[in-house]
């Protein structure tokens, strides 16, 4: 009897380490929070003369931050057709250096992308933080843009 109160004692312990030391791998989690990205028309100083990217970008982890690689699409509000005749997808490289637990309104120009002033604001989808590099040399990546947020449905 008590060898069988053992089996299963052993079982039990051993699915409960199976589940526990699983959780880690199936909930993968950005090293930051972010809200949903907005474009902004007119100028805004140093960052753009005239439209732009804006969002709150809060770094979660215990690194500094030195540059960021972030991915988009935009499309027109209206006829919801992809900004430029070579496709939606844009690519930019952030030089910003934000430490651990520190929140930044992130601003992206638009001003190299774009060959009119917009009336409305562009919608933007799959916005993704590709690639993140820290002041101690390592990276993070998030190469299928899982973590990826859009406005194009607001």
């Amino acid at each position: 009897m008590k060898d069988k109160q053992n089996f299963f004692r052993i079982v039990f312990l051993i699915h409960v380490f199976v589940f526990y030391s699983s959780c880690e791998f199936l909930s993968p989690r950005a090293p930051y929070i972010i809200s949903i990205p907005k474009m902004e028309i007119g100028d805004y100083g140093d960052y753009y003369k005239y439209a732009g990217i804006e969002c709150s970008f809060y770094n979660t982890s215990s690194k500094t931050i030195e540059k960021m690689e972030i991915d988009f699409s935009l499309f027109d509000p209206i006829t919801k057709k992809p900004l430029s005749m070579s496709g939606p997808h844009f690519s930019v490289v952030c030089r910003e250096t934000i430490d651990p637990g520190e929140e930044i309104d992130l601003r992206i120009s638009l001003d190299f992308f774009i060959h009119y002033i917009p009336d409305s604001p562009f919608l933007i989808d799959n916005f993704c933080v590709r690639k993140i590099y820290y002041t101690d040399k390592t990276t993070w990546e998030d190469p299928f843009g899982i973590f990826a947020v859009s406005n194009y449905g607001d």
